[in-house]
């Protein structure tokens, strides 16, 4: 192991530790859902189903992806049938997006795999464990969106 590559890890303890937990949640829900269903589907289809439908805005708001990315994530699911967008009745520029009854199905499916996962993982960590890991993710989201280039 290079000196440089030492420093590495001294230096970066959690970027790369968020990104490996992240890789391996995108694994977990293609395993379960299937190589039709990726990560940010699976997450969109689990926020649906656990609101009933949500105004395309929110989210956005909970995934803070860019718009061109979330667009391409909710055209496929509604290409596949599994996600409606309508107009918002009341504001015409936005939009509400809701499941379908296959949409339900699988989004009820992905979210009992995900809080499996979240079960498996708490087990392992106090309150207080999870408590400090959604302040570290949450200022990790907060210093990136600050320092974005415009």
């Amino acid at each position: 192991m290079t000196s440089e590559s030492t420093a590495f890890r001294r230096r970066l303890r959690l970027v790369p530790a968020l990104e490996r937990a992240t890789h391996a949640v995108g694994m977990y829900v293609q395993a379960q859902a299937g190589p039709r269903c990726t990560q940010a589907e699976a997450n969109v289809l689990a926020f649906l189903y656990e609101r009933g439908g949500s105004p395309l805005a929110e989210v956005h708001a909970s995934f803070g992806h860019r718009r061109s990315t979330l667009t391409s994530v909710i055209d496929r699911l509604a290409a596949r049938n599994l996600v409606v967008r309508k107009r918002d009745p009341e504001d015409g520029r936005a939009y509400l997006l809701s499941l379908t009854r296959s949409g339900t199905t699988l989004g009820r499916a992905v979210t009992a795999r995900l809080e499996e996962l979240e079960a498996r993982a708490s087990s392992r960590l106090t309150k207080r464990d999870v408590a400090s890991f959604a302040k570290v993710a949450a200022a990790l989201a907060v210093a990136a969106r600050g320092h974005q280039p415009r």
